[in-house]
């Protein structure tokens, strides 16, 4: 058994050495000057795409950073956004709408001229107030979405930027070892 192993890899061994014996006969040319030529002329190949792939490598980068500074200032001002935004109530004033219930259920019941004149204008400012608030939400919330797009937006061009310098580098080849 393991005689036949042997014998079986050492074929195998002969015949990848014949096969590669064979090729390399047939890949050299028989006169050096050419092979001489043929290996110049493929370094300059080398060389030139060299020299092309940096500027562009560098266009790319430089790209790339301009996207990331545009992410980081849309980021910076959702941030912002986010903290302006917290000191307003998402359900329009719960507190000023208590209040103005509590308002109402007081002006049933009072029969004062002078008390009741004071609780219509309260009633009159908290109206207002929470319809600036709900406004001001409002716009928060448009602002929001309107930076939330632009970083897709942004995020996108980053995404391809990034994919242009992954084929950039695919096109430079493997790292020497």
């Amino acid at each position: 058994m393991r005689i036949g192993r042997s014998l079986i890899v050492a074929c195998g061994v002969g015949i990848v050495v014949g096969a590669l014996s064979t090729v390399g006969a047939r890949a050299q040319p028989a006169d050096p000057l050419t092979a001489l030529l043929t290996e110049v002329h493929a370094l300059r190949l080398a060389m030139e795409q060299q020299a092309t792939l940096g500027p562009r490598i560098q266009v790319a980068m430089a790209r790339l950073n301009i996207q990331e500074q545009r992410l980081n200032h849309i980021n910076t001002q959702l941030d912002l956004l986010h903290t302006m935004t917290g000191g307003l109530n998402p359900d329009g004033g719960s507190g000023l709408r208590a209040r103005l219930d509590e308002l109402d259920k007081q002006l049933q019941i009072e029969t004062d001229p002078s008390k009741r004149a004071a609780y219509e204008r309260e009633q009159k400012q908290l109206k207002a107030a929470v319809e600036n608030q709900g406004r001001m939400l409002q716009q928060y919330h448009d602002r929001e979405n309107d930076l939330l797009q632009s970083a897709a937006t942004e995020q996108s061009r980053w995404n391809e930027l990034n994919a242009q310098l992954d084929e950039l580098e695919r096109q430079l080849g493997p790292p020497p070892r």
